[in-house]
């Protein structure tokens, strides 16, 4: 019995800790009204929508938008609780599809 609530408190120490540094992380990455970004993103840099999916545990739908000819990306979150922003979380180069060789067009 004291070995599982060692471990609860341990659990629940670690997910105090994720959740700390979300938040943290929330408020450190630029977020934009989520109606202008996909035209911003496709107007600005020819990116458009690829693919989208709930985090349900995290409460996050996250999107990427594509520019298939100079193979640019940039990943987004929109949180749960504040579903008008639109957070961009990653932007890249060289996208390719799995199984697609760097710098071929097959």
């Amino acid at each position: 019995m004291k070995r599982f609530i060692v471990l609860a408190s341990l659990i629940s120490l670690q997910t105090f800790f994720f959740v700390s540094g979300a938040a943290k992380a929330e408020e450190q990455i630029t977020c934009y009204s989520k109606e202008i970004f996909a035209e911003a993103a496709k107007t600005s840099h020819g990116e458009i929508p690829f693919w989208k999916g709930d985090d349900l545990s995290k409460k996050i739908e996250y999107r990427m938008y594509v520019n298939p000819v100079v193979r640019t990306f940039t990943i987004t979150a929109i949180f749960w609780n504040a579903p008008d922003k639109e957070c961009i979380i990653s932007v890249g180069k060289n996208f390719r599809a799995p199984g697609q060789e760097k710098g071929t067009d097959s």
